[in-house]
């Protein structure tokens, strides 16, 4: 079986059926990577006493597929959650920062009298937030066959004050994008699963049992989310060595062409694939799981299907900046909290800024403060294009504005994400829908990754999980 893209998706997959293979599955297993390393997104690096990550820095401790991954690769004695104590995040609010009310989610009022004596939100909304936790209407989302925009969906629930102040800064935090282009039908789903019926403000959260994190938020681990795909890569080495699995390291798919054969034994022929590389290797696979972006998706696809090439390009992505900024001394005044979030009437290249050393322990040294600023997303195309001391000129002068930051960083970091980011859309969930009806006519084909049902490391180990059985269902295995 061939897995193509190495990131957290790739490597889940890889380690997935290397498992199966060690409990006597017979299978064979080639990772594809075009990169000169493993893990995507998720990058760590540690200079001096400071813990920086370039891309996530933690996963959601509700959701279990990323902890459940971590406790499979022997890691749960790493696992750090977040200080929750300290946890308060903010808004730039004509000028200042408000502070997110608490029990407030996306959709969700789990407490609805902080929300009511916030600043953020105008006498309208709070009349229209008292409505919702007092009604007992059912999620209208949940099970209508029409979509519309985030936007369409708050100001109709909430109006333009709930949007403009919360949703949209939210959203360009979380997603890199704006209300106005994102389905509503999409985030309900991701955002409140747990809630199937009734008010938006009923759920509860899930929380994860048996980890030393499970009353944090958020869980990362010790030395960083790069601990865990150095888990995996560890294991993949053994594969390897015993033959069961093979790393194809700076080599990039470019045409995946599919024949029908039978090998001995088998009665029947059966569709299998061939992935060529641009370095002229090629190998032959029962089942290939496709762990890339979509736009490369498409490309590889295209000679396969133009339907699902055509779906798969019309995922539109944007590109992301991440800036740390380390302080060997804290700047005086630095607010509590985790970070804040900036809207778009703010008129600032800056997205959001967390801040690292309050969210977690053992990311700064003592004194110290290690702040992470955000960029691009929809507001700010082609700012990844800029070069590193533009990026960190501009995290430091909004810093100064915002926070009235004074003093220079110890030093710096820039990572850059060029279209990194998948938008779910209005009509996102019909198009993947579509996609999985049209891939169905391509047996031993799978897509997994963040584009489909969830942008987080969670989201991705899951997709790759059901892509794994899948393709062991397929050869015979035990799936």
């Amino acid at each position: 079986m061939a897995i193509l893209g190495g990131g957290i998706t790739g490597l889940a997959a890889a380690h997935t059926l290397v498992r199966s293979a060690s409990a006597g599955v017979p299978v064979e297993v080639s990772l594809f990577e075009a990169g000169a390393r493993l893990g995507g997104l998720i990058q760590t690096e540690q200079w001096e006493d400071f813990i920086l990550e370039g891309g996530p820095d933690s996963v959601l401790t509700e959701k279990p597929e990323a902890i459940a991954f971590c406790k499979e690769l022997g890691l749960e004695d790493a696992f750090l959650g977040s200080n929750d104590a300290q946890r308060r995040t903010y808004i730039l609010h004509q000028g200042r920062l408000a502070q997110i009310p608490s029990g407030m989610g996306l959709f969700a009022f789990r407490r609805f009298v902080p929300a009511l004596i916030s600043p953020l939100f105008p006498l309208g909304t709070k009349l229209r937030i008292i409505h919702e936790v007092l009604s007992d209407r059912r999620v209208e989302m949940r099970n209508l066959s029409f979509d519309e925009s985030a936007a369409d969906y708050i100001r109709r629930r909430f109006g333009s004050g709930m949007l403009e102040n919360f949703i949209e800064p939210m959203l360009a935090g979380i997603y890199g994008s704006e209300p106005e282009h994102l389905s509503a039908q999409v985030l309900l789903r991701l955002e409140a699963p747990e809630r199937p019926s009734g008010s938006l403000s009923r759920g509860k959260p899930r929380k994860q049992k048996g980890t030393k994190s499970s009353s944090s938020i958020f869980t990362t681990l010790r030395e960083g989310m790069g601990q865990l795909t150095r888990a995996v890569e560890q294991q993949l080495v053994w594969a390897e060595k015993s033959g069961t699995f093979r790393l194809y390291l700076r080599e990039k798919a470019h045409l995946i062409e599919r024949f029908m054969s039978s090998r001995p034994g088998e009665k029947t022929s059966r569709w299998r694939y061939v992935i060529r590389c641009e370095s002229g290797i090629h190998v032959e696979a029962d089942a290939v799981i496709l762990a890339l972006p979509t736009y490369e998706c498409a490309q590889l696809l295209r000679p396969l299907s133009a339907r699902l090439a055509d779906l798969l390009s019309a995922i539109p992505y944007t590109s992301a900046v991440t800036v740390a900024l380390c302080y060997r001394m804290a700047p005086p005044n630095l607010p509590g909290g985790f970070g804040f979030l900036v809207p778009r009437s703010a008129g600032s290249k800056l997205l959001a800024c967390t801040f690292v050393h309050n969210k977690f322990s053992r990311r700064a040294p003592s004194g110290g403060a290690l702040l992470r600023c955000f960029l691009g997303g929809v507001r700010h195309p082609g700012i990844e294009e800029m070069e590193e001391q533009e990026l960190v000129a501009i995290s430091l002068a909004e810093l100064r504005k915002i926070l009235n930051l004074t003093g220079e960083p110890s030093f710096t970091r820039v990572w850059r994400w060029p279209r990194a980011m998948p938008q779910y859309n209005v009509g996102h969930a019909g198009r993947v829908r579509e996609m999985e009806q049209e891939i169905e006519n391509y047996p031993g084909l799978f897509l997994a990754g963040n584009a489909y049902s969830g942008v987080g490391i969670s989201d991705c180990i899951r997709t790759a999980k059901v892509a794994v059985n899948g393709a062991l269902r397929m050869a015979g295995g035990h799936g």
